[in-house]
């Protein structure tokens, strides 16, 4: 996945690929989301790091949520240019084709923050297959479908000192997850022993030195 590759390119990313809380999968056109993806002013730069107060905005300068030239180049892209459906026709107003315009027309491919990426080098505790029947393990499960929603990431570069002092974490133990199979055993989720539409999650981690 993308949280544990380190970097992700929004390019105009479908909401199902962000967040599966939006099922837009019966549409023709799925809604998307345009980078960047949260303003400046929110603090966190596209490296996942927090910028100080200082940082976001010069003295005297309100933030914003975005960037002039960004908003600018909207004027010009494809839902800008689309007539609405049912918009009465006034000549010079609302025309069915848009006038020329007197200043040069802007693309409306702007330089932006289209990768965001992050160096912590992250690690599922779980590897999302079960050891003995290899079926996929599932978190959560509906009335269509069973998946993996849910994780655990954990990085294994910590430094407790320099050279050989350095120290790993390490998982030592897991709760055991279900495949799909199990959970339509037990009527699927939630049922009588788990009063949730998702499956718990549970890792114990210990630092270890490198190398052993």
């Amino acid at each position: 996945t993308e949280t544990t590759w380190g970097c992700y390119c929004c390019s105009s990313p479908r909401t199902r690929r962000v967040s599966n809380q939006e099922d837009s999968s019966h549409r023709l056109h799925q809604r998307r989301l345009y980078e960047p993806l949260w303003p400046r002013n929110l603090g966190i730069t596209d490296h996942c790091q927090y910028r100080s107060q200082s940082d976001r905005s010069q003295p005297g300068e309100l933030p914003r949520g975005y960037e002039r030239d960004f908003l600018l180049s909207l004027r010009y892209s494809a839902p800008a240019l689309e007539r609405p459906h049912g918009l009465i026709f006034i000549e010079g107003v609302s025309d069915t084709k848009p006038g020329t315009c007197s200043e040069p027309r802007v693309s409306c491919v702007v330089e932006s923050r289209r990768l965001i990426s992050h160096g912590l080098n992250l690690t599922s505790v779980y590897s999302h297959y079960q050891s003995d029947s290899k079926q996929p393990e599932v978190t959560t499960c509906t009335s269509n479908s069973c998946l993996t929603v849910d994780y655990i990431f954990f990085s294994s570069q910590t430094q407790g000192g320099d050279g050989d002092g350095d120290v790993g974490l390490r998982p030592q133990a897991r709760l055991s997850l279900l495949s799909e199979e199990d959970l339509w055993t037990a009527n699927g989720l939630p049922n009588g022993t788990c009063s949730s539409d998702h499956l718990c999650l549970l890792a114990r981690f210990g630092l270890e030195p490198r190398g052993q």
